[in-house]
């Protein structure tokens, strides 16, 4: 199974460059032909032509994928050769300078397990001190950049919109009308 490993949104230095590493856990070496990382807005770089050997690691530098890594709320997922999510790694708040994303535990599966850690680019990941992170959970089956409210509510959105516009527009309407014409005649008398 191929997992995202760890990935550095915040280098300290700009010499310094973003990566992201993914690791081999299987026995055998897995190609990534027709493999995606994608980004939380929907960006992705494809694997095609890569190889991780086995329970090795493949470190992608952002000069090789062009994915700029945002340093707050972001998130990257791994789409197998069939187009279905093999792996998602998120954080929310700001990214920690120089430090890596690093994944705690193989264990669980596909489960969100990081903290932040000094990187090891290329290596196992050296976890000082556990510490859990506020990551997003998300499913297999949604698009990382999906935020659809759906026909109904939408439609209820737009039309509360529309209700309280009319109704503001109504109030400075009455309002006007009363200060220009009330007022006036007042004056005139």
């Amino acid at each position: 199974m191929v997992f995202i490993n760890e990935w550095l949104p915040s280098p300290y230095e700009s010499s310094t460059a973003e990566f992201v590493e993914l690791f081999n856990k299987s026995d055998s070496p897995v190609s990534l032909s027709n493999w995606k990382l994608a980004k939380a807005n929907g960006k992705t770089f494809s694997l095609d032509g890569y190889s991780i050997p086995a329970n090795g690691y493949l470190v992608l530098s952002r000069n090789e994928t062009k994915l700029a890594l945002k340093n707050s709320n972001e998130g990257l997922a791994l789409y197998d050769a069939l187009g279905r999510r093999a792996d998602t790694s998120s954080f929310d708040g700001s990214a920690r300078k120089g430090k890596s994303f690093s994944r705690v535990s193989y264990d669980d599966g596909p489960a969100q397990h990081f903290t932040w850690a000094s990187p090891t680019s290329d290596a196992n990941n050296q976890i000082a001190q556990y510490n859990s992170i506020n990551a997003k959970a998300y499913s297999f089956s949604r698009p990382i950049n999906d935020f659809s409210l759906g026909f109904i509510p939408l439609l209820f959105l737009l039309l509360a919109a529309a209700a309280i516009l009319a109704a503001l527009m109504v109030y400075c309407l009455n309002h006007a009308t009363l200060f220009f014409f009330n007022g006036r005649d007042e004056k005139d008398r």
